[in-house]
């Protein structure tokens, strides 16, 4: 029967008949060197990753089934490190040589660094402790001390103690140089202070003062008049500053503040940046040193909006950044915009969108303006003089046209008028009109013809000037 390894200590345990003539020295390694190593023996370990196992080895002496772990670290490990074990019950006595934590834990598998279990303990650096595991977590060995009931008496001054039982509000401990400290509310600055407190511990670092008004300015001070004082009786002077050191601070934001940057002009800096600056001529800029009454910039790209908003309408003024650069002036909310002159409403755009004008009618008016119109030669190819909102003419036959739209209306319901120059077709008069065999208005297009007038008859004819305005 073979040989097998002891689940905890992995020592060898022999088969029954098996190491004839050398189970002697098996004994031996297990007595003398495996078994006293787990009871009183040392092992140095240098550790040299943040995550190392204990080496765990069967049948031969190793980290980890040692008494007593000691620490230290190669320079590759410049933190706090992770030291796995076996995942089975162990008692260990751990120093930590190293500058830096330690962190004792049970792995997976012997000579892993998967974490098993949650539980682990730390060694501070430079510590001693006593730690065991149940195979999947780590504990500390010590037990908590309850000081009502493990603990009496008066801890005396030598040994650390105050040597004292009561104390009392208001007051602080106060010690005699022998013998217990006992409780005061006062100190006698004149008798019991000595020496010069440091500025570190809140002090001043010197012990006589000089002139008028004078503080102390440095870590290693002397008692100066500071450069911001009082000036006179009713101003404080200061460094003119610049826009990433302004003058006037707040604590601990030594970007963001106002700032002088000529004579008679005041700037404002937010995080080293100019915010907005006022010129000697009362110019205000934000953004930008101002050459009007009101200047604003933005950066170069983005839109520069002004808004004003109230609890129910919010209306911006500016440059969009939207189209290359467009001019902005209108309600963010469905409100009414209006211009105004001599307190009189000239033009406003309703709450659905109308432009309404007074453009001396007496009141406001929805202005209707031409959505579409052309001025064309309809003889031969039919050719465009010029033309608004038009894409091209369709020549249906002698004096019949389409007329097609760039922009679609928004339905077929609108107003044509058509006109031509006099034609006459040899026997009647021909005058332009709508197209009457059909729907002659469409969303897209107008259909337009010459009709013959009176008796007689007569065929249409082509018109050199033909006119069609759309409205809507």
């Amino acid at each position: 029967m073979p040989s097998t390894a002891s689940p905890i200590l992995r020592i060898q345990l022999m088969g029954t008949g098996d190491q004839a003539g050398t189970w002697g020295d098996t004994t031996n390694t297990n007595l003398g060197s495996l078994l006293e190593g787990a009871i009183a023996g040392l092992a140095s370990v240098s550790v040299s990753s943040t995550a190392q196992a204990l080496v765990a080895t069967d049948y031969a002496a190793d980290q980890a089934r040692m008494a007593i772990i000691s620490l230290s670290v190669t320079g590759a490990v410049t933190t706090p490190f992770t030291v796995y074990a076996p995942p089975v019950s162990k008692t260990y006595i751990i120093r930590n040589t190293s500058a830096y934590d330690a962190t004792i834990r049970n792995a997976t598998a012997a000579n892993g660094t998967t974490p098993a279990g949650s539980g682990v303990v730390v060694i501070p650096a430079g510590r001693i402790m006593q730690v065991w595991s149940n195979g999947t977590d780590f504990f500390k060995a010590d037990t908590a001390i309850t000081l009502s009931t493990d603990v009496t008496g008066t801890l005396p001054v030598a040994n650390g103690g105050t040597g004292a039982t009561t104390f009392s509000s208001g007051q602080f401990l106060k010690g005699a140089g022998t013998g217990a400290v006992t409780t005061a509310a006062t100190v006698a600055l004149a008798s019991e202070v000595s020496g010069t407190l440091p500025v570190a511990n809140g002090g001043t670092g010197v012990t006589t003062s000089t002139g008028t008004g004078s503080v102390v300015l440095s870590t290693s001070p002397t008692l100066t008049t500071p450069t911001l004082g009082v000036a006179s009786a009713t101003s404080v002077a200061a460094a003119a500053g610049a826009v990433s050191t302004p003058s006037f601070t707040a604590t601990g934001d030594t970007d963001t503040g106002i700032w002088f940057p000529a004579l008679n002009t005041i700037a404002a800096s937010v995080n080293g940046t100019e915010a907005w600056r006022t010129t000697s001529n009362g110019d205000f800029g934000i953004g930008i040193t101002p050459t009007t009454r009101l200047h604003v910039s933005s950066a170069p790209g983005s839109s520069c909006l002004s808004r004003f908003t109230n609890s129910t309408t919010t209306v911006e003024v500016g440059v969009s950044s939207a189209g290359g650069g467009q001019a902005v002036f209108g309600s963010t909310t469905n409100h009414l915009t209006r211009i105004v002159q001599n307190s009189t409403t000239q033009l406003q755009i309703s709450t659905a969108g109308l432009v309404q004008i007074d453009n001396g009618y007496g009141s406001l008016a929805t202005f209707y303006g031409c959505r579409a119109w052309i001025n064309f030669n309809g003889t031969g190819t039919p050719a465009i003089r010029g033309s608004g909102n038009v894409s091209s003419i369709t020549d249906n036959g002698t004096g019949d046209y389409t007329i097609n739209f760039t922009v679609s209306m928004p339905d077929a319901n609108y107003a044509a008028i058509v006109t031509s120059e006099y034609i006459s077709n040899g026997t009647n008069i021909v005058l332009p009109s709508l197209y009457a065999a059909g729907a002659p208005t469409a969303t897209g297009s107008v259909r337009v013809y010459t009709i013959p007038t009176g008796a007689g008859g007569g065929g249409m004819v082509d018109a050199t000037y033909y006119c069609v305005a759309i409205f809507r």
